[in-house]
């Protein structure tokens, strides 16, 4: 049980379920069907850059496996600072196979911010890229981790310096540890209108559902192209429908 969680009450999570509303998913098996449905068809596209659905399920299993390898377990918590970029999904995914909780921070997040993520979320690991935009995330990385005594891994997309290269994570599958439903799949933050953004639980289930009734109510197909221009981390391009329910 993650500290500190409330779990739905018994009496909701039975009256979803009676109801189709929860329909037992967790993500990372949602991603398995998309690749066996679907597999060749294109899942994202950044840039220059496209995977299919196979492409991502198979590179997200070596990534946990990687993760496993270097550490980073089943309800540790992993801050995610990273732009519109494929590699975004591979990690998230990757982290919900093996049950860790990304914490989705956004890129115009600095140093108050991201330690405040790391240290009130106890967080074991930090992803981000190289650059963007013309900010260097390695500098943030150095400052943050001097605050944050939990923080063991910094994984950066593209030149790493001192960190780890993300590229360097990818590893021949293994078994991964078993990932319920009813598990917290991630913490995402509030609007901060009162400060700091609180972290805020979403399980596997409820946030599935979200996804699921977004696109139902937005008329979305296996033919639609949902566009990202938001930072994919909010939680509107992630989930109404978004990203994650295209």
């Amino acid at each position: 049980m993650l500290t500190g969680y409330t779990e739905w009450p018994k009496e909701f999570v039975d009256r979803y379920r009676e109801e189709g509303c929860w329909l037992g998913e967790t993500f990372g098996r949602v991603l398995r069907e998309r690749a066996e449905k679907y597999g060749d068809q294109i899942a994202v596209v950044s840039g220059n850059k496209h995977i299919t659905y196979s492409e991502l399920d198979k590179k997200v299993d070596r990534l946990a496996s990687g993760l496993l390898n270097v550490g980073i377990k089943k309800e540790d918590r992993v801050v995610i600072q990273l732009p519109n970029i494929i590699e975004f999904f591979e990690i998230c995914f990757a982290l919900f196979r093996i049950g860790a909780l990304p914490v989705f921070a956004l890129p115009s997040h600095r140093s108050s911010e991201i330690s405040y993520f790391c240290e009130f979320g106890e967080a074991s690991a930090y992803v981000i890229s190289d650059k963007a935009l013309g900010f260097d995330y390695r500098k943030l990385a150095r400052e943050v981790k001097e605050k944050v005594q939990t923080l063991q891994h910094v994984i950066v997309v593209g030149e790493e310096e001192e960190f780890v290269n993300i590229n360097d994570l990818y590893m021949d599958p293994v078994s991964l540890p078993e990932v319920q439903p009813s598990d917290v799949a991630f913490l995402q933050l509030s609007g901060g209108t009162t400060g700091l953004s609180k972290l805020i639980p979403r399980t596997h289930d409820d946030y599935i559902y979200s996804l699921r009734v977004s696109a139902e109510i937005c008329n979305l197909n296996a033919e639609s192209v949902y566009m990202a221009v938001l930072p994919v981390a909010h939680n509107y391009p992630m989930s109404s429908p978004g990203t994650f329910g295209t």
